[in-house]
Formats: structure tokens, C-alpha cells, sequence
């Protein structure tokens, strides 16, 4: 009968170590060292519409939202351009060579890149642009702007 309680106390306190090692391992995953807000915005800027084979111009602007200078790394542009129908579907391919090129953003700087197309049907569509960066930290990162509404008559 002893033997039974010092099991059951011996039991229970296992288990509480193990509900605790489990508790500060979550705490301390939570403090790993991920930026919680990214250093940069994006935003994407155009007419709200224009007539059918008339050229849309739309311009892509990464911000640097920090007092601080960054190098980031992307390919031969910043961004790439995604038009889309009113369905959702894909009207073009934005392919960039798979070269590397380094830029520096300096503290609130920006870039900007342009970008236009033809539409040849009258209706509603949409444009996005896609930065996919790395940051001096050798980070990752894919930001991706609103998407833009544009009305062809």
C-alpha cells in the first residue's frame, strides 16, 4: 500500500516536470528572435480604369518603414506583376530571370518599379504586385500588395 503511493506521488510529480519543461519550452519559443513586424510596405498605384486597348500604367512602391538602412536582395526587378480577371484567372506570366541583385533602402527610402499592359476586353480586372526579397539577414520574405481593381470599358 506505500509502495502504491510513492508510485503515485512519484507519478504525479513526473508529470508536473513534464507539464513544466513543456510550458518554459513554449515560452522560450516564443522569443526567438522573428521580426514581428517587417521593415517594409508595399502598395501598388494606378487608374481606377481606362478604355480597351489603351495601356495601363501601374507603379509598385516598396517603403522602408524603419529609421535604418537595409540591403535586401531580390531578382533582376523587385517586383513581379500578376493581372487577373474578374474570375480570378491568370491573364499573364511574369517570368524574371533567376538573377541576383542587391539594393539598399535607405531609412524611410522607397523603390518604385512600373509596369503596363493592354487589355483587349471590356470588364473588371485586377493587379498585384509580388517583392520576393531577402533581407541583410539572409531572411526571405514575400510581400504582396493589395490588389488593384480596374474597370476596362
Amino acid at each position: 500500500m506505500i509502495l502504491m503511493k510513492y508510485k503515485t506521488g512519484a507519478l504525479i510529480i513526473i508529470l508536473l516536470l513534464i507539464v513544466a519543461v513543456g510550458i518554459m519550452y513554449q515560452n522560450n519559443k516564443t522569443k526567438t528572435p522573428y521580426v514581428k513586424q517587417f521593415p517594409f510596405s508595399v502598395k501598388i498605384e494606378s487608374v481606377d480604369s481606362i478604355g480597351i486597348n489603351e495601356e495601363l500604367s501601374v507603379v509598385a512602391v516598396i517603403r522602408n518603414t524603419t529609421d535604418q538602412t537595409h540591403m535586401i536582395q531580390h531578382g533582376i526587378t523587385v517586383f513581379k506583376f500578376l493581372v487577373f480577371d474578374i474570375n480570378g484567372k491568370l491573364l499573364n506570366t511574369s517570368k524574371r530571370p533567376s538573377v541576383m541583385k542587391d539594393t539598399t533602402v535607405e531609412a524611410s527610402g522607397t523603390i518604385e518599379e512600373k509596369f503596363s499592359y493592354i487589355f483587349k476586353e471590356p470588364g473588371i480586372y485586377y493587379v498585384e504586385a509580388i517583392a520576393d526579397i531577402s533581407v541583410s539577414n539572409g531572411e526571405p520574405y514575400q510581400l504582396t500588395t493589395d490588389k488593384k481593381k480596374v474597370t476596362i470599358k
